[in-house]
């Protein structure tokens, strides 16, 4: 049923984006739209009466002692300027999961396709960018448990989803000089309690909190092409089960992404971007094309 919804969602918004009219621009147009692609990695506002849809494929693989988790997505989001201070986005991605536990002793494989926890979100411009001063950026997302969760006894198990509302608060600050952007990140994620499977019993499950932080750069090589890098970091404090603290649930994440923007035509790009892991064997590959329009 889910495969079914998900698929008509994604061709009616597919079709409405094919038939949108994009945004006509002229040459001094054509330097601010490099800019939105660089923007967009930072997770900056559109411009005034702008809208954004984006889709894609990611692939991301993840190894964890002797399990190897793969993971495609087909991701769909929508974002909407509603003025020149505030924005709204939605995303809703399509997953399919797959764990492989191959050692010495035994091998095993779990697979799974579903929707995945979709987000909404709405961003602030607390302060625009200025000759002196940097912009300061505010998103507030809120992240619904639609994908399927797995049993927490089982490691094999694979998921599209991680079984709680989460809440994300994140500041992000941004100086242009151009044809160079830097933005900087901070930010904290809180998942709300909820009620876990564990074997043959429920139990009560507070997600740890995340402490995110990182910095990037973008730049422009030519009014069709802009590249960007950015390094992300995270602390996660320890997970609770039924109260209590368990022990080696807390790490640290470390992520550094390079990516390019390649404008097809007016309103239309294509982003291809790999993200590499730098404290365990992870990596991520994805290519977004989104469509830019008023």
């Amino acid at each position: 049923m889910y495969l079914r919804w998900f698929v008509l969602v994604y061709l009616i918004l597919l079709s409405l984006n094919i038939y949108a009219e994009t945004v006509k621009v002229g040459d001094e147009e054509s330097e601010y739209e490099v800019h939105h692609a660089i923007y967009k990695e930072a997770n900056l506002l559109l411009k005034e009466g702008e809208k954004e849809f984006e889709t894609g494929f990611q692939y991301a693989s993840l190894q964890q002692n002797d399990i190897r988790s793969r993971v495609i997505t087909l991701p769909v989001s929508y974002r909407r300027s509603l003025s020149s201070s505030w924005e709204a986005f939605v995303s809703l991605p399509f997953h399919y999961s797959a764990n492989i536990l191959d050692s010495v002793t035994s091998h095993g494989e779990n697979t799974t396709i579903d929707i995945g926890d979709a987000a909404l979100g709405l961003k602030y411009q607390v302060l625009h960018e200025t000759t002196e001063l940097p912009g300061i950026t505010s998103v507030f997302t809120t992240t619904m448990p639609s994908g399927n969760e797995k049993d927490l006894s089982n490691t094999l198990e694979a998921a599209t989803g991680n079984g709680t509302w989460r809440i994300d608060l994140d500041f992000i600050l941004n100086k242009t000089y151009n044809p160079i952007a830097l933005y900087a990140l901070l930010g904290f994620s809180h998942a709300l309690e909820a009620d876990r499977k564990m074997a043959a019993t429920t139990v009560n499950l507070q997600p740890g909190n995340h402490f995110k932080y990182g910095f990037g750069l973008g730049f422009a090589v030519n009014p069709r092409i802009s590249i960007g890098s950015s390094f992300t970091g995270r602390m996660i404090s320890r997970t609770s089960l039924n109260g209590n603290k368990v022990n080696g649930s807390s790490d640290e994440l470390y992520k550094f992404n390079f990516s390019t923007t390649y404008k097809l035509s007016t309103g239309h790009f294509l982003t291809p971007s790999t993200r590499f892991g730098l404290t365990n064997e992870q990596f991520e590959f994805s290519v977004a094309y989104s469509v830019l329009y008023r």
